[in-house]
């Protein structure tokens, strides 16, 4: 029997792609995003090509943003609560078409211990992980959209 549970995220199952190609530029400032993107596009079956002549999209990855700002404090005036930001915008565009300017970003709460602050940081870095997989599965949600003309 079993309890429902499902991970997260786009499957390959869950989505075709009507594009076989893409020309991505961009997002240099976040490489594990980048490396993500790459991975789940050719999961899909998407090739990456050098020009955006030869792409049925051209995607550029614009501004990414990773930030954290406190959210509460204790009693003592320290720090017991941050809210971290992620966000990216990005461009669309199919070829002869104008590029369509998106953006997607999310947010997550942290508990603080500063008697904890390893595990703590690890904990920031993995919410910064899911937060960089949710953007690309909501970019990939968007190239399920793309339609190509005939």
């Amino acid at each position: 029997m079993s309890c429902g549970y499902q991970l997260r995220g786009l499957q390959n199952g869950d989505v075709e792609l009507a594009i076989s190609s893409v020309y991505l530029t961009g997002g240099e400032q976040d490489a594990a995003l980048l490396a993500l993107l790459r991975q789940r596009l050719q999961q899909f079956g998407v090739s990456e090509v050098a020009g955006n002549s030869l792409a049925d999209v051209r995607l550029n990855i614009g501004a990414i943003a990773q930030s954290r700002r406190v959210l509460s404090v204790n009693a003592s005036a320290k720090v017991s609560e941050f809210e971290l930001h992620y966000s990216v915008s990005y461009s669309l565009a199919v070829p002869e078409g104008e590029a369509k300017q998106r953006n997607t970003s999310a947010r997550r709460d942290i508990t603080f211990d500063e008697n904890q602050v390893l595990a703590k940081a690890e904990e920031e870095q993995r919410l910064y992980q899911d937060m960089r997989s949710d953007a690309v599965n909501t970019i990939l949600r968007v190239l399920q959209r793309v339609k190509l003309a005939p």
